[in-house]
């Protein structure tokens, strides 16, 4: 293998690249430094990103893997917002000259909530149509709107003239 990372576009890169993003949580940094402790090279970000720019087939391949990795957050962050993160609190208590370590077993819900909605919005990010959050359009006490009605309305009212019969 040569020396240096690879800047060929070959479809045996690129179909493990999207592989690993559309089975794995991880970025595309992470991916390509897995590729690089597994197989020895790999092709850097920019690299990536200028293929990515000239090659149709990579966009599209990649986009479907994004959406699969959505796909994955979201039914993981269904298991863990089941899954109980259990958590020991220790809380140390100086009386005189004791030391009194007390030992709590808790689920941090707190803890859990986070890794759940942070998933969740990941997921929305690589694909919003199907995971974003819903914007409602709301165009009441819009001022365009308000003009638009407002001529809507004076050019109905206007009186309707009869366009003169033009000789022939």
């Amino acid at each position: 293998m040569p020396a240096g990372r690879p800047t060929d576009y070959t479809p045996e890169i690129v179909d493990k690249i999207c592989e690993r993003i559309a089975t794995s949580e991880m970025g595309l940094e992470q991916v390509l430094e897995e590729i690089r402790l597994t197989d020895g090279y790999a092709p850097s970000s920019t690299t990536v990103y200028r293929w990515l720019e000239s090659h149709k087939e990579f966009r599209e391949q990649s986009a479907r893997a994004r959406r699969m990795q959505a796909e994955l957050i979201h039914d993981r962050a269904q298991i863990d917002a089941r899954t109980a993160l259990i958590g020991v609190i220790e809380e140390t208590i100086v009386d005189g000259d004791k030391t009194i370590t007390k030992r709590k077993v808790i689920d941090n819900v707190q803890r859990s909530q986070l890794i759940v909605q942070t998933s969740l919005k990941r997921a929305g990010q690589l694909d919003p149509k199907k995971y974003g959050e819903k914007v409602e359009i709301n165009t009441i006490n819009d001022p365009l709107t308000e003009l638009l009605s407002e001529f809507r309305r004076e050019y109905q009212e206007m009186p309707k003239t009869e366009e003169p019969e033009s000789e022939e």
